[in-house]
C-alpha cells in the first residue's frame, strides 16, 4: 500500500444526517467529515457521539441546535469550521491537540458555555 495516497473521505451530508433521529445521535464510524449544516437547527438533539475516524466538523454543522449540551470531540479532528457550534447549549468543550484550525464564530452565542479547554494554540476566535 502506498502511504502517500490520501485517505478516502466519507462525508455525513445533511440528507444522511436527517436519517439519524432522536435526542442522542451516534454518527457511525468511517465518516471523516460532517458536511455543511448537516445537523443545523435540529432542536431535538441533546448529545452527539462522533466517530474516531472524524477529521473535520464542517461549516455550521450544529448551527442553532439549541438543545445540544454534550459533544466530545475525538482526537484526530483537525478542523472545526466557521459557525460549527453557534447558538448551541454546550456547557463545556474540550478541543483536542489535533485541532489546527477553528473557524470564526465556531462557538459564538453559546451562552451556557462556561468551560473551554484547548490543548494547543490555533488560529480562530470564539
Amino acid at each position: 500500500m502506498d502511504n502517500n495516497k490520501r485517505k478516502a473521505t466519507k462525508t455525513m451530508t445533511r440528507k444522511r444526517a436527517g436519517k439519524l433521529t432522536g435526542e442522542h445521535i451516534v454518527i457511525p464510524d468511517g465518516y471523516t467529515v460532517i458536511g455543511e449544516k448537516a445537523f443545523a437547527y435540529r432542536k431535538d438533539i441533546i448529545s452527539v457521539t462522533l466517530p474516531d475516524s472524524l477529521t473535520e466538523i464542517g461549516y455550521g454543522t450544529f448551527f442553532g441546535c439549541s438543545s445540544l449540551r454534550n459533544i466530545p470531540i475525538p482526537d484526530g479532528v483537525t478542523v472545526i469550521g466557521e459557525w460549527a457550534f453557534h447558538a448551541t447549549a454546550l456547557t463545556s468543550v474540550a478541543v483536542p491537540a489535533s485541532v489546527t484550525e477553528i473557524g470564526d464564530h465556531a462557538f459564538s452565542s453559546c451562552d451556557s458555555l462556561t468551560e473551554y479547554l484547548h490543548y494547543r494554540n490555533t488560529h480562530g476566535r470564539r
